[in-house]
């Protein structure tokens, strides 16, 4: 009867018709042919740190996205981290460089070491890499349109963080 069952079922499978990639998904190229593949032109913002309009985080607690250029500011490394010193102004984000800067601070979260379960007085190692949660805007137009529409508590919020007190409070 096992033997029946697979037989029929091998067949179903062989004589079933298929499906082209080209058929499925957004892309509609062949994912064996890139010569055909038009990537549409996108830019980033042009603008200096400090000129750019913040963008509202897409949900609470969400990394915000970087509103400037940073072609001069890569690559990150933890020995040169160009971001740090804009939006490091410390674990009670007072200003240390900048003082008229508008700059995020980085949130207290970033200042903690979740392994070890204890404050540090400087950048947690773990959070060098800036870009890893961070990206620039890309000016362009999206394949398939957001209509996502996140729940902020307060308007504050929507342009900072408090992920270390959501993470303290617990369920």
């Amino acid at each position: 009867m096992k033997k029946l069952i697979l037989s029929l079922s091998a067949c179903l499978c062989l004589s079933a018709a298929s499906v082209s990639d080209t058929q499925i998904g957004l892309r509609k190229h062949s994912l064996e042919d890139e010569k055909s593949l038009n990537i549409n032109n996108f830019s980033y913002s042009d603008k200096e740190p400090g000129e750019a309009q913040r963008f509202e985080r897409a949900y609470q607690n969400a990394p915000p996205q970087i509103p400037h250029s940073v072609e001069d500011l890569l690559p990150i490394t933890q020995e040169l981290n160009m971001c740090l010193s804009c939006h490091d102004l410390g674990k009670d984000n007072e200003r240390k460089v900048l003082e008229e800067s508008e700059a995020t601070p980085i949130p207290a979260s970033h200042y903690y070491d979740l392994r070890n379960d204890k404050s540090l007085a400087e950048v947690s190692p773990s959070r060098y890499n800036c870009v890893q949660c961070h990206a620039p805007q890309a000016n362009l137009d999206p394949a398939v349109k957001n209509t996502f529409k996140p729940d902020f508590k307060n308007d504050l919020d929507k342009h900072r963080s408090n992920l270390l007190d959501v993470l303290n409070e617990g369920l």
